[in-house]
């Protein structure tokens, strides 16, 4: 007898108050009435000067995508009244299974479905970057047409309900283990060497790139999308982006390949950066995201695991602790860090 393969995973998911800086004014009549969002500029400074591209240098990969088309003209978000991941949305990521009755995308979802809909919506709370970095490049690869949604380009499109469905979709494809098996985290020389290889071929893979604070207290991460890649003199790189944060913007993480030293402005006055080991970026393939997921809630699935997560306020938010009965512990304790349960994930 087989015994199922259970895997703990644990969602430190509204420490993501990074996924949301900047300053945006969203165009007039471009939000449906029925819901309230929150801009990330709702609470946070205003943007100022936006561009760090350095001057000069040779782009010597590219991938051609330009923000003021391929990007979203409006800016990324965190929390929005009414339901972030609807039925067609979860259809995407797990199929019919999660119909109560006849599948369609106004179907009801099934009790476990719903539950887990919930509970990762509330995650989302703290910025959708992921989902808007991996949306974006759906376009930009046709796996969506903005004529679909409204529009003649990405950057033409209002926000609308069918648009935040796709974006919901894409952010919850990182909190499941198919998708983390195939992040990638690695010194920033590696990430270069990885895009200008995956951007000089016409047919290699698209990723999004995550970046965080570095701080065991207080994690803050963000997603972005690496467009490009520009060699300022003989070990000094910058990986051009489109920051969700920043629309219509092409942005700039400076590297020193010879240090293994990155940095980036997330925000005027606020920079994040890392050091060889200390603090990698990581690279996730779209490829990874769309795929039909393993559903671990849905009936007959041979498997599955749990998912335990901790909402409050993003920025004072209590710390998530667990422990089992013969002691070891998962969480946070006494303002540290700790891992000692074999085979739990963690995901901020």
């Amino acid at each position: 007898m087989t015994a199922k393969r259970i895997a703990l995973v644990v969602l430190f998911a509204l420490a993501l108050t990074a996924c949301g800086a900047g300053k945006h004014v969203p165009r007039a009549g471009a939000l449906p009435a029925r819901a309230h969002v929150l801009f990330a500029s709702d609470h946070a400074i205003v943007q100022s000067h936006v561009s760090d591209v350095a001057a000069g240098g040779q782009l010597v990969a590219s991938l051609g995508f330009n923000p003021s088309v391929n990007g979203f003209s409006f800016q990324n978000y965190g929390f929005i009244a009414g339901p972030d991941l609807d039925a067609h949305a979860m259809r995407e990521l797990f199929g019919d299974g999660v119909c109560a009755g006849t599948p369609a995308d106004t179907c009801t979802l099934t009790p476990a479905a719903q539950q887990w809909a919930q509970a990762t919506s509330e995650s989302m709370v703290g910025g959708h970057c992921f989902g808007f970095s991996m949306t974006a490049l759906r376009f930009f690869e046709h796996f969506l047409q903005p004529s679909a949604f409204g529009g003649t380009t990405v950057n033409s499109l209002e926000f609308s309900p069918t648009l935040q469905s796709e974006i919901a979709y894409a952010w919850a494809t990182q909190t499941l283990l198919p998708v983390i098996d195939q992040t990638v985290f690695a010194q920033p020389s590696r990430i270069i060497s990885m895009l200008e290889q995956s951007m000089h071929n016409p047919g290699g893979p698209v990723y999004t790139l995550s970046i965080d604070n570095g701080q065991v207290q207080g994690f803050d991460g963000h997603a972005i999308t690496p467009i490009g890649i520009r060699q300022v003199d003989g070990t000094h790189y910058e990986i051009l982006v489109y920051d969700n944060n920043y629309p219509d913007t092409t942005r700039a993480i400076p590297v020193d390949t010879a240090s293994g030293q990155w940095s980036y402005e997330v925000e005027p006055g606020l920079v994040w950066s890392g050091q060889g080991g200390v603090n990698e970026m990581a690279l996730t393939p779209l490829s990874a995201s769309l795929r039909r997921q393993p559903c671990p809630f849905c009936a007959g699935s041979g498997g599955g695991f749990d998912t335990i997560s901790l909402g409050g306020d993003p920025d004072a938010h209590a710390h998530l602790l667990i422990s089992t009965s013969d002691g070891r512990r998962l969480g946070y304790s006494g303002g540290r860090f700790v891992d000692q349960i074999k085979g739990a994930r963690v995901i901020h």
